[in-house]
């Protein structure tokens, strides 16, 4: 029988009842507000969290749209593993029509639709979203436990196959991407100036993320004693990075160093990329990424994550040319995977400017 005919929804009835308590002190959404302001005293100055709270507002509202907005002392695990198991009965995809739907109308549009469902995965992350609201109620002592702790979502949708594409560019992927017009022709205009030209070679020299790429500035261009040229990412006024790890310096590729990238760097005032405007968290890559992906559409080459794919083909090269994770890790801003790794100093500037430059060059002349 289907678990849409159990009471794991809001009903009709429920609803009208869930309504009423809203208002209470102590329910789920005023204890979220309550942790929300509590998290950005905690991370003055970071408006990437915000993006964070944000998606865990998203899926504190979802929780109140099945259950009601309860008392958070009254809310047990048992409630959790109903959240859990309406979730994994919803569609994927909603429209704005479907999601004004009530909860068992949406269920029974995705079992007569034939939709996709929500994946087990997606679910177990809506349930840790909503885990650090249980976190904060403990530590105010409203509840003496997390009742999201121990309720899990089994996948049972096992891989047939090796998956032997990966998530990165292929060579073949790269040699067209950079193939194109906007890396030979300097007489053409750009969206975003030649952030469209730069942005793509530093990410895929580098496997750096966009984000970083795309908000640095002119001071955070250096050189060593050595005279190794260097990308400083960093936390700063509009700047920001998502873990300690990413704190990094990044060699300057060889290639890129001909192709005039330094000369850019003089010419720039401030922010490298000033083309680029900030989005809704601060981060000055999101108008970027989907014109990216417009222009990885029209080379015919379909991946799921076009800009981060420069990433993981970075890495997948890297572990080819037999360099090591750690250093591989160093200049992508991985945090070490081992202990031992953990207990290393940094390595040196010389070392990934060697695993760098070991990367084949790309058929790109100078043209700027």
């Amino acid at each position: 029988m289907s678990l849409a005919h159990e009471p794991l929804y809001v009903t009709a009835e429920s609803e009208s009842s869930a309504s009423n308590t809203f208002g209470i002190e102590n329910s789920i959404s005023n204890i979220y507000e309550h942790w929300r302001a509590s998290d950005l005293l905690q991370n003055k100055d970071n408006q990437s969290r915000l993006k964070t709270l944000d998606e865990t507002k998203a899926k504190v509202e979802r929780f109140v749209s099945i259950l009601g907005d309860k008392d958070i002392a009254s809310i047990s695990k048992s409630d959790i593993a109903k959240y859990r198991d309406t979730l994994l009965q919803l569609p994927k995809n909603r429209t704005q029509a479907v999601k004004s739907m009530p909860i068992p109308i949406q269920i029974r549009f995705a079992e007569t639709s034939g939709a996709k469902l929500l994946s087990p995965k997606t679910v177990a992350n809506a349930i840790k979203q909503i885990s650090p609201v249980f976190t904060y109620a403990v530590e105010l002592g409203l509840i003496s436990f997390n009742p999201t702790f121990g309720v899990s979502v089994k996948n049972t949708q096992k891989k047939t196959e090796a998956d032997i594409t990966g998530r990165g560019y292929s060579n073949h992927d790269i040699t067209k991407l950079f193939s194109d017009e906007l890396f030979i022709d300097s007489s053409l205009n750009h969206t975003y100036g030649l952030a469209c030209y730069w942005i793509p070679l530093l990410c895929r020299y580098t496997g750096a993320r966009l984000s970083e790429i795309a908000q640095l500035d002119q001071s955070d261009v250096g050189c060593d004693e050595n005279g190794i040229h260097y990308l400083n990412i960093r936390r700063g006024e509009g700047q920001s990075i998502k873990t300690d790890s990413s704190l990094r310096h990044i060699p300057i590729p060889e290639h890129i160093l001909e192709l005039g990238f330094l000369e850019f760097v003089d010419r720039a005032k401030g922010r490298l990329f000033s083309g680029l405007t900030s989005g809704t968290y601060g981060k000055y890559s999101g108008a970027f990424s989907k014109w990216w992906s417009a222009k990885v559409k029209t080379k015919g080459i379909a991946i799921s994550q076009p800009t981060h794919a420069f990433r993981h083909a970075f890495k997948t090269e890297m572990r080819v040319l037999g360099v090591s994770d750690s250093v591989s890790d160093s200049i992508t801003g991985h945090a070490a995977k081992s202990e031992g790794g953990r207990y290393c100093g940094p390595v040196p500037l010389k070392a990934k400017k060697e695993a760098i430059d070991k990367l084949p060059k790309l058929n790109l002349d100078r043209i700027y």
